[in-house]
């Protein structure tokens, strides 16, 4: 039987000899975030995400009593090493490089700084002037910073490295500290997806000391393979289901989780009303059409390929974009097919199947296996969905290329930016609001690019639909009049 690979790569099978040089600099190099007690959230949530790519991590910071959302309570230290020592997937090696993230303190000496009040960063390349508070900049910010160690770990990555001082607000998402600070607002959502997005969304939330209510719709169970992407997973989970794990989570907090195990179809097919604002945290194109036919008065979106992402907030039928508009398949369908014919080499007919949500049978895996899609390693599959075998390769993932050999690692803190972004647009006052769309490339840091992209031409999207377009407005007449 084949060893199981690295949750690290973004790999099925065995692991060249390129990759294995790539992780031995990642076991190889130590990390430290040292940090105050007044900025613990930030660290650890940064250590969180840093340390399930490098294993060597270790937080300093005074030996204070702490009480942190998700990681804990207990001394700062001491707390810093548990969380660190449980998320990490590596085996930390005799360190060769090290590299300092200071995480409000402002000292000298540090490969780079980085601070967050509720709704700015600041990250720099030599001290600054602390920013501090509570809310969505902060997963925000560790985030970024943990990208930040990531391109400096492995300089092959392409992309822009931090050069002096940079800001970004979640107000308008302009490169700059925001002069604004409103009250957050409560949370009243439902969310469609409780992986890597949809859990970080809500890691993003407590961090941010957010009440209200979430509704979480998703119908998987979780998996090891995917520890790694789940920001969230500190913790051996309780609960097999991913719902059932998110509102374990959330236990204790002033925001209310509700599970629902199914699909959106099962959770409008039960519902008597649309919500005001719906999360789309699916990964295939069918999900996302669900989510556009719920008619919620407005959702939000994160679609992620790679280290880039989008956040986006949309209505229905108003000659922009809805949810939808950007997955429209022109080619009738047939394009995710030869994808995922080409990833699984199963036949088209059973590929239909499973995109219309039919799970992963044993008879699938062994197929896979066979056609050295898969390894023996993977046969925690059955039961899983398609989306399953090709995520690793699409999903929150960077490459390199040592000796002009491919290699991709796989990313946490992309979804986790997205998940931050999200929770600022559940927690802004509904007048900051997103316009539409922002987009973010973790291979540098952002430009604060927004964008307003027009509804789909072709006519083929649910949004041409009078029926649906009706539907919508009779349902939001009134708010679609006062925006």
């Amino acid at each position: 039987m084949s060893p199981s690979p690295d949750l690290r790569l973004g790999l099925l099978g065995e692991t060249p000899a390129e990759a294995e040089c790539v992780l031995r600099r990642l076991d190889s190099t130590r990390i430290v975030v040292r940090t105050s007690t007044a900025s613990a959230r930030l660290a650890f949530a940064l250590a969180n995400y840093v340390a399930r790519i490098c294993p060597n991590v270790e937080i300093d910071g005074p030996d204070d009593e702490v009480d942190l959302p998700v990681f804990g309570a207990g001394r700062l230290t001491k707390l810093g090493a548990e969380l660190t020592r449980t998320v990490r997937i590596g085996k930390p090696t005799a360190a060769s490089t090290e590299l300092v993230v200071d995480v409000g303190r402002s000292e000298p000496g540090a490969t780079c700084y980085v601070s967050a009040d509720a709704w700015s960063l600041r990250m720099s390349i030599g001290p600054h002037e602390v920013l501090n508070g509570v809310g969505p900049a902060v997963p925000a910010a560790a985030a970024l910073g943990a990208a930040e160690v990531f391109r400096r770990v492995l300089p092959e990555l392409p992309g822009v490295r931090l050069n002096g001082t940079f800001e970004w607000n979640l107000i308008d998402y302009a490169t700059r500290v925001s002069s604004l600070t409103p009250q957050s607002v409560g949370v009243d959502a439902v969310c469609f997806g409780a992986g890597s997005v949809g859990s970080s969304l809500l890691l993003a939330l407590l961090l941010s000391d957010a009440h209200g209510r979430l509704e979480v719709v998703d119908d998987d169970r979780l998996e090891r393979r995917n520890r790694l992407r789940y920001p969230a997973w500190v913790e051996e989970p309780a609960a097999t289901k991913k719902v059932a794990w998110l509102e374990g989570i959330a236990s204790g907090s002033n925001l209310r989780v509700i599970p629902f195990v199914g699909t959106c179809r099962d959770w409008y097919s039960s519902s008597d009303q649309a919500p005001a604002i719906a999360v789309s945290a699916v990964d295939t194109r069918e999900a996302r059409r669900q989510v556009a036919d719920v008619l919620a008065r407005e959702t939000l979106n994160a679609g992620i390929e790679g280290l880039a992402f989008h956040v986006s907030r949309h209505r229905f039928g108003d000659g922009y974009a809805c949810v939808y508009c950007s997955y429209v398949d022109l080619s009738d369908h047939e394009s995710e097919r030869d994808v995922m014919h080409d990833l699984t080499a199963l036949e088209l007919p059973r590929i239909d199947q499973l995109l219309s949500g039919q799970k992963l049978t044993a008879a699938d895996v062994e197929s896979m296996i066979l056609a050295g899609r898969l390894s023996e390693a993977d046969r925690d599959l059955v039961g899983g969905r398609i989306g399953d075998v090709a995520r690793a390769r699409l999903y929150g993932q960077a490459r390199i290329r040592p000796n002009n050999i491919p290699v991709e690692i796989n990313a946490p803190f992309v979804p986790g930016l997205a998940g931050a972004l999200l929770a600022a647009e559940l927690l802004k006052p509904e007048r900051y609001a997103l316009d539409q769309r922002v987009d973010v490339d973790c291979s540098g840091v952002p430009t604060g690019w927004t964008s307003r992209p027009k509804a789909d031409s072709s006519g083929r999207c649910v949004c041409h639909s009078p029926l649906r377009v009706n539907s919508y407005r009779a349902m939001w007449a009134q708010a679609i009049t006062e925006r």
